[in-house]
């Protein structure tokens, strides 16, 4: 299991950053995008392949950020989340992005529905990708924007309570035109053009 260290000494330990994947090939390319960034910002980055039988453990460090790349196989997957929950395991406070090549809204909003702090899929561009991941490893979120209006337009189609009132204009003063109280939520997003979802957590 990750060692869990005080703030004082993981100050000076030089900060890591695990990249998990199935495929070595595929993990080992993200890697190597990431090697200048890494550079920049005094990270060290370490691989982990979950299928590999002869290391079933996760390195035993304390990560600043653990990348989950998934590739084409959705997060909901038994085995996606299944590594996700032995990554939380192994490393309770470290916080985790999902890499993956499925662009579309769903896949954005189940990784938001399991709790993790991002979603960078790789239609991104590599600059938008590696600011997503320094904003997501100094303690904020990310997700594209379209998971949240995918969410907005979710909520929307919930039924909402009913709390529209009767005029008495009705028989016997009853079951007349309704007055809807409702209050109908602003466009949180404009009519601009939509930018990239960025969020620090409370």
């Amino acid at each position: 299991m990750g060692a869990i260290l005080p703030d004082m000494v993981i100050k000076e330990l030089d900060p890591r950053v695990l990249i998990v994947d199935s495929l070595a090939l595929r993990g080992l390319g993200i890697k190597g995008l990431l090697r200048q960034w890494a550079q920049e910002r005094g990270v060290e980055l370490d691989f982990w392949d979950p299928t590999a039988s002869s290391d079933p453990d996760l390195p035993a460090f304390t990560y600043r950020l653990g990348i989950l790349s998934l590739g084409h196989m959705s997060i909901g997957d038994r085995i996606a989340l299944g590594w996700l929950a032995h990554l939380r395991r192994s490393h309770l406070n470290t916080p985790i992005v999902i890499w993956s090549d499925l662009p579309a809204p769903h896949e954005a909003l189940l990784a938001i529905q399991h709790g993790v702090q991002g979603f960078v899929p790789t239609v991104t561009t590599p600059q938008l990708a590696m600011q997503a991941l320094t904003f997501i490893m100094s303690g904020g979120t990310y997700f594209p924007p379209e998971a949240l209006i995918e969410t907005s337009l979710s909520e929307e189609k919930q039924p909402s309570p009913d709390i529209s009132r009767s005029k008495p204009d009705g028989p016997n003063g009853y079951g007349g035109a309704h007055e809807d109280l409702r209050n109908e939520a602003p466009d949180a997003f404009g009519t601009g053009r939509a930018r990239p979802l960025i969020s620090r957590r409370p």
